[in-house]
């Protein structure tokens, strides 16, 4: 294959699209071998596989939770329209324990060997939703930016561009229905535009956030400590951002240090005395 090299490439927005059957393990080797192993997610809770089994035998069905202590336990409900009123009707109840053993009021021994089956497949899975959050996770660590408040388009730095693809290509193959795009963007007027102004939405979304963290009296030690080492890689990704686009963000630095004003360091040093007080006098 032919390739050309384009010097001016500033980035590039990048989406995806996932579907069900994303395998855990795939998921875990592929986020491993490329670096990212920190971000592989947990196992689906029992709880979430056997609801999930359940909606997928009893389609169209609720599924309630039902408290009972020692185990998680569902029921499968059939609501159906009777005049003004809904009416319920018990379909099933399904529980599991802590040896993911599975049991049913149902006398149907093949339907109980499906939600079984369907049980042990969902629990070597990953869903959608979590997957999408890995994926955000990374695109942030390699000082990614949302270019939509809702999402779903993000927008990678050039330089790591080579790291991104290698991990798109490798999540591609997770899952049967998979796909990560990306559009590579010169630099130009309107791509420093969109990403200044997604940048600046994103610093002045997170500085409010800080801001009110470290004011806060209630706050405690750990949380001021995690909102100033944020507000700490925000004025990096800001400082990474002034050196590609080779322009100054100075409006953004001041967001971040209004963030962590003296009143805001002050209140954090008011809260780490106050715990060690309680440390001494405990």
């Amino acid at each position: 294959m032919n390739e050309q090299r384009i010097d001016n490439v500033a980035g590039a927005l990048v989406f995806w699209s996932f579907g069900p059957g994303t395998q855990l393990s795939k998921l875990r080797e592929a986020l491993t071998a490329n670096g990212f192993g920190q971000h592989s997610p947990e196992r689906m809770t029992d709880g979430a596989a056997l609801r999930a089994s359940l909606a997928a035998e009893f389609e169209g069905h609720k599924v309630f939770p039902v408290i009972v202590e020692g185990k998680t336990v569902f029921e499968v409900v059939k609501v159906s329209a009777e005049g003004n009123r809904n009416n319920y009707e018990h379909v099933m109840t399904a529980s599991v324990n802590g040896k993911q053993e599975i049991e049913t009021d149902s006398y149907d021994t093949k339907q109980e060997e499906r939600i079984r089956e369907s049980f042990s497949g969902y629990c070597t899975l990953v869903p959608t939703s979590q997957l999408t959050n890995v994926m955000v996770e990374i695109v942030m660590s390699l000082g990614g930016v949302t270019m939509r408040p809702a999402g779903g388009i993000y927008w990678i730095p050039e330089c790591h561009w080579t790291r991104w693809k290698a991990l798109a290509d490798a999540v591609e193959q997770t899952g049967p229905k998979n796909r990560c795009d990306a559009c590579r963007v010169i630099l130009d007027e309107n791509c420093l535009k969109s990403v200044r102004e997604a940048l600046t939405a994103e610093v002045n979304r997170e500085a409010a956030t800080i801001n009110a963290t470290l004011n806060d009296p209630e706050t405690g030690k750990r949380a001021a400590s995690t909102a100033t080492n944020k507000a700490q890689a925000l004025r990096e990704k800001i400082a990474q951002y002034e050196t590609a686009f080779g322009i100054a963000m100075t409006d953004l630095s001041k967001a971040m240090d209004d963030a962590t004003t003296i009143e805001a360091t002050a209140t954090l040093m008011d809260v780490a005395n106050q715990m060690d007080l309680f440390a001494i006098a405990g």
